[in-house]
């Protein structure tokens, strides 16, 4: 049977066995998916010890890269590429920075789920024109690329180059500009079809006022809703606002559950 036949079957844990070896070919297999690829002398180890080791090694990361390097070399060579680019900005520096992490890495998963959300939040270096800000959404993705979904997904809400891609410093109130509220429900949470175009205004309302303090983006002050309603809890203690006269604190922000499997918005989208 195939397992596109029974999907239960597809989910199983795999297990060596005479009709499924653990051989070159699934060796090479699971680099592939879980990094990008590997050297043949990290295919031969991991082929000679064994599934159990190979998948150990790919969920915590190596000793070493695929280079012979030890992680810690690795690591502290990125810190001085880091601080190079730092002190030089430029978005080449930033580019280069990640492809070195990329075909060095000890830890290639944790890089492929980087890329992952990078693809998924994906923001434009172009319109944003900060590679420091580029950098930091790079650090906050790979930081987070095995927490809870929601807590990745809050973490954007309040990102700065996220922020300034996607025109939330224009969101005002009285002139909310919705472009953020509307990516986050039909790209980054919810998918089209779950939400209205009523909801899209309201989120919209509850995420006006945010202001890039700094280089670093830090924000100062804490948004205060009072309203206990549902599309409240998106932005009670996640974004926080320098510009407190640019926030609708108004009354009235609600958010109407929608779609065949959406129990409620903080279990479906951004749970906090």
């Amino acid at each position: 049977m195939h397992y596109a036949d029974d999907p239960k079957q597809a989910w199983e844990p795999f297990t060596p066995s005479g009709a499924e070896p653990w051989d070159l070919a699934r060796v090479a297999h699971l680099h592939r998916r879980a990094g990008f690829g590997a050297t043949w002398t990290q295919i031969q180890r991991d082929l000679t010890e064994g599934f159990e080791a190979s998948l150990g090694r790919i969920l915590r990361g190596d000793n070493n890269g695929p280079d012979g390097k030890p992680a810690k070399e690795f690591e502290e060579t990125l810190q001085v590429m880091e601080d190079s680019a730092r002190r030089r900005l430029s978005l080449e520096r930033v580019v280069l920075l990640w492809l070195y992490r990329l075909v060095y890495t000890p830890f290639p998963l944790a890089e492929k789920m980087t890329l992952l959300w990078h693809n998924h939040f994906a923001t434009s270096a172009e319109k944003v024109r900060d590679p420091i800000m580029m950098l930091e959404q790079n650090r906050t993705q790979r930081s987070l690329w095995r927490e809870r979904f929601g807590k990745l997904l809050l973490a954007m809400l309040r990102d700065q180059a996220m922020l300034k891609w996607l025109d939330a410093l224009e969101n005002h109130r009285g002139d909310p500009n919705e472009n953020l509220a509307r990516e986050f429900l039909e790209l980054f949470a919810l998918g089209e079809g779950h939400y209205s175009e009523d909801d899209i205004r309201q989120v919209a309302r509850a995420l006006t006022g945010a202001q890039i303090e700094d280089a670093v983006g830090r924000i100062t002050r804490q948004m205060q809703l009072d309203q206990p309603s549902q599309a409240a809890a998106v932005v009670r203690g996640v974004l926080e606002l320098t510009e407190l006269s640019l926030h609708d604190d108004s009354r009235g922000v609600y958010f109407f559950p929608r779609g065949p499997n959406w129990s409620s918005w903080t279990n479906s989208s951004c749970r906090v």
